[in-house]
């Protein structure tokens, strides 16, 4: 897919989203391009890098974040791998589903067991259409605002996939915004 169809799959996403864009070209300071969607309390973040030889690899990233009404929720979701099992050996707020393929699948830590028998049926759903294999799920604190970020190391370039996931980020957020208000 060359950049022209690739920017009309995103575009064809925002319009089908009633997102506003906002581009930024790769310059002096920064060496990425920056595809932004704007879509209410959310944004969807699509960069890549096109100069590798300015660095040791070629940036592909894409960023679901969405404003959260919970300023005191803790929730962090990696694959489980050696790497994400040594990180959080000594976590106190790890968490289990109940359902062995997502105990098996992912590392939860969160500070309500609540909101993870919450998200379930998201995570159920997640578990089988999600086809990247890093990733990372993450409430932040991000100048005095709760934000959900639901980072990919790669770059989604098909309208279907980024409406998939922009809708599993939304469930996600809905959802802990919800169980804060209870």
């Amino acid at each position: 897919m060359d950049h022209q169809a690739i920017v009309k799959e995103w575009t064809n996403f925002a319009n089908a989203v009633d997102g506003s864009v906002d581009t930024t070209e790769a310059n002096y300071s920064s060496h990425d391009n920056t595809f932004r969607i704007n879509i209410g309390n959310s944004v969807v973040e699509l960069t890549w890098g096109t100069q590798p030889q300015h660095g040791s690899h070629v940036t592909l990233e894409t960023r679901f974040k969405y404003l959260l009404n919970s300023a005191d929720t803790e929730l962090k979701i990696y694959p489980r791998d050696l790497t994400s099992i040594l990180f959080t050996l000594f976590k106190r707020n790890k968490k289990k589903t109940g359902v062995d393929k997502l105990d098996k699948s992912y590392v939860i830590i969160c500070n309500s067991e609540a909101l993870v028998f919450e998200l379930e049926a998201a995570l159920s759903d997640f578990y089988g259409n999600n086809r990247h294999k890093d990733f990372s799920i993450q409430t932040e604190e991000i100048t005095g605002r709760s934000i959900l970020t639901l980072y990919i190391p790669e770059l989604i370039v098909d309208q279907k996939e980024l409406s998939w996931y922009y809708q599993f980020g939304l469930t996600v957020s809905e959802i802990i915004s919800g169980a804060a208000k209870t």
